[in-house]
């Protein structure tokens, strides 16, 4: 006895120095609720500028103050890093720091507890970082966690009679107890609330010949957890130097009043609950440290309602399928468990993961079963389109395997609830396609080709569509834009621009937008940019669309684009430059398309005001796979002037993530060596004249080459190369550009069939 009370003096003694705490933490009284196995405390979360209503799980194990989920630092406007303050009823807390949290954890936990939640989400994990400022209380049985202003050092005050007071040994790695061990050695125990079932370390179950964790008497003072609660085994990583075996779990925590006195380091025990032992528990702890199916399976058959019984059905399952010489008929029963063992709302979307994860295992068979089950209850479930993907899924899966009037089925009852699904349409109009039934295959393949995931292949599928209806007959992206047309956002303006003296010079506005495909916020530039293609006629304003690979590698990206974005100095997208001297950064969604537009036109009708002291006058012709021209500029010598030839398509096909389908003006490349262009020398009466010849297989070899260098960058791999160019669609932009960036000049021209322009001129290289 005396040695016993010696180790824990001993302890106390050793225990970490804890942070100074301040006066105006006056703390309050915070009403808690255990949900899913996690503690939740509701608050509201504010800034400066907002305030959001979340949901917040308390973790005493977690050393960090505020792990927030992204979503709820752009609802505050805030980053990680910056502070936010907890507001709570009659208190709050300031000053609280941020980190980013588990974002796909905490997204999850609110799918499936919302309801139970108040459809509040569960935004973060507010831990001792934070919480150690006051001396903390938590009593379950209450549904309070009492944070008090910290006790004086050296002025505990009194235990109750009732309470077991133990030393509080305060770490970076958790808040730790002793406790008295099977065969009355000493350990150490973390105080945690960040799961429901309180744990041992697997290990040392094993080494106590005790797997299942029924380890016996695990003492604190009079205090016998081993009463209230199963301990489950499991793996324990955290480290104390006295041997750490395990953590606490709220059903341990649900039976005590516990008092943390980090000052003094103290904690004091107080029961509250009469212990009840779980014996269902015990004996799924059994059954799961068995390594074996059978006894899994039989303990659901008893305990089919009990809180394990989710997580027992996914290990029952888990070890069906990795034993090899399960049966059918007990592999589809496993499948059966693990979707009705979840709540009547969810187990279609149970369903659906499970097709998921049956697929990647590559068990076809399973998939089946899986969506089998998932459509029995698809009109209860919480998500209304959980049915309608299992029967896409299901459709995809038999129409591969041949089974096509059941594919047809399952792939028209997903296309009532997800009609502009672009995997539905493409699997519909492959049947319909094989089917001789062509009118309605082609008219699936245009659904299709407005989703990026399954735009590729249906470009193939429409053109083989079409050569089937109309032999001899090409699918141009003319006729590809009307079908689209209105399936996909966009923007015209009905009136045009009329110039007159008042409004205008001699001057062609060059319009540049430096944009992505696959960027968000580019739509709304995008859009206003189609607006100013439909109300300027090009003889007043010209337009150039760079196309970057920000914020994702896309394949419209070419060596001009790069080269003038790093010339201009930028660093994201979109960006509208008109003439080089005006600029306007971001975008936004489609429904800001005209306000953008608005933006944009105020710049152009200010530019064509001003006069400009240079004329270019340009040829171009297309023959032969080339593009030949000649350029001529008219005006006064620029120190370091280049004049730029850029090809540019009219309208090139790439299904984007930003919704835009049919992108235009899309540079594509240079009819210059170089993409710099070349230097502007006039002579002595300010003419200066130029020719070129660019073959078109050259310029699509200059584009291969860029996009093999961004997949060797960036690890991707284009499913679609979109660098065939399309003659019909080809424009030349030229302009003159100072070394500061300003456009001194512009004008497009397209090819015209007139006779050989090359003649008496010299080639590029040998500027006059």
């Amino acid at each position: 006895m005396i040695r016993r009370r010696l180790r824990w003096v001993i302890l106390l003694l050793l225990c970490a120095v804890v942070p100074s705490f301040s006066a105006q933490d006056e703390g309050g009284h915070l009403a808690v609720q255990v949900v899913g196995g996690r503690l939740l405390v509701r608050c509201d979360l504010a800034t400066e500028s907002r305030r959001i209503p979340v949901n917040l799980a308390v973790e005493l194990e977690n050393p960090a103050s505020l792990q927030l989920h992204r979503g709820a630092f752009q609802g505050l406007r805030a980053r990680p890093g910056d502070p936010v303050e907890a507001i709570f009823p009659g208190f709050k807390i300031q000053g609280i720091s941020t980190e980013p949290g588990d974002d796909n954890a905490l997204s999850a936990f609110t799918a499936r507890w919302s309801p139970e939640m108040g459809e509040v989400a569960l935004v973060g994990v507010i831990g001792w970082g934070v919480l150690s400022r006051y001396q903390v209380t938590l009593d379950l049985a209450e549904g309070f966690l009492h944070l008090n202003p910290p006790r004086p050092e050296d002025e505990p005050g009194e235990a109750a009679v009732e309470a077991e007071q133990v030393s509080l040994d305060v770490t970076r790695g958790g808040l730790w107890f002793p406790v008295e061990t099977p065969g009355g050695g000493l350990g150490m125990m973390q105080l945690g609330t960040g799961r429901f079932d309180t744990i041992l370390d697997e290990d040392l179950c094993r080494a106590w010949k005790h797997p299942a964790g029924d380890v016996g008497p695990l003492e604190l003072g009079a205090i016998d957890f081993a009463r209230y609660v199963a301990f489950r085994p499991a793996s324990f990583s955290a480290f104390h130097r006295d041997t750490a075996i395990g953590r606490t779990g709220l059903n341990l925590l649900q039976h005590f009043r516990v008092a943390l006195d980090p000052v003094n380091r103290l904690v004091r025990w107080t029961e509250t609950r009469s212990p009840r032992f779980p014996k269902d528990d015990l004996a799924y702890f059994r059954a799961m440290v068995s390594g074996q199916a059978e006894p899994v399976e039989a303990w659901l058959e008893g305990h089919p309602e009990s809180r394990l019984a989710e997580e027992a059905s996914d290990l029952l399952l888990a070890r069906r399928l990795a034993d090899k010489a399960t049966k059918p008929e007990v592999l589809q029963r496993a499948i059966r468990k693990a979707v009705e063992t979840r709540p009547e709302d969810l187990r279609a979307t149970t369903a659906l993961r499970l097709m998921d994860e049956l697929a990647q295992a590559d068990r076809g068979e399973a998939v089946v079963w899986a969506g089998e089950e998932g459509i029995r209850f698809g009109r209860k479930d919480r998500d209304s389109n959980a049915v309608h993907k299992i029967h896409a899924r299901l459709g995809a899966r038999l129409l591969e395997s041949g089974q096509r009037r059941e594919a047809w089925r399952h792939l028209l009852s997903a296309a009532f609830g997800m009609k502009d699904d672009g995997p539905v349409n493409l699997n519909l109009a492959k049947f319909y396609e094989k089917d001789g039934k062509l009118a309605r295959a082609f008219a699936r393949y245009v659904y299709a080709l407005i989703k990026p995931e399954t735009g590729p292949e249906a470009i193939k599928g429409l053109e083989r569509v079409q050569k089937a209806m109309s032999p001899g007959e090409s699918l141009s992206i003319d006729v590809l834009e009307k079908l689209v047309a209105g399936k996909v956002p966009g923007f015209g303006v009905g009136n045009k621009f009329r110039p007159t003296k008042e409004n205008s010079s001699n001057r062609c506005v060059l319009a540049m937008l430096f944009t992505g495909a696959h960027c968000p916020p580019c739509l709304g530039a995008d859009l206003a940019f189609d607006g100013i293609l439909s109300h300027f006629p090009s003889k007043w304003v010209t337009v150039l669309e760079y196309h970057l690979p920000i914020p994702a590698p896309e394949p419209l990206v070419s060596e001009p684009a790069l080269r003038q974005f790093d010339f201009m100095g930028f660093n994201g997208t979109p960006v509208a430059v008109f003439d080089g001297v005006e600029t306007i950064s971001g975008g936004g969604p489609e429904n800001k398309k005209e306000e953008i537009w608005l933006k944009y036109k105020e710049k152009l009708l200010a530019r064509l005001k001003v006069p400009a002291k240079h004329e270019i006058e340009a040829e171009l012709t297309a023959k032969n796979g080339s593009l030949r021209g000649k350029i001529r500029v008219k005006g006064p010598a620029v120190a370091g002037a280049r004049l730029h030839a850029l090809v540019v398509e009219k309208g090139v096909l790439f299904p984007g993530r930003n919704k835009v389908v049919i992108h235009h003006a899309v540079v594509r490349g240079s009819v210059f060596g170089s993409s710099s262009g070349v230097a502007f020398r006039p002579d002595a009466d300010g003419r200066f004249a130029t020719s070129f010849e660019k073959s078109l297989s050259a310029v699509r070899e200059e584009l291969e080459d860029v996009l093999d260098e961004i997949e060797a960058d960036s690890g991707t791999t284009f499913g679609m190369r979109p660098t065939r160019l399309d003659p019909e669609q080809l424009g030349l932009v030229i302009f003159l550009q100072a070394p500061s960036g300003e456009i001194l000049q512009a004008r497009q021209v397209s090819p015209s069939a007139d006779e050989d322009p090359l003649e008496g001129l010299p080639k590029e290289g040998k500027d006059r």
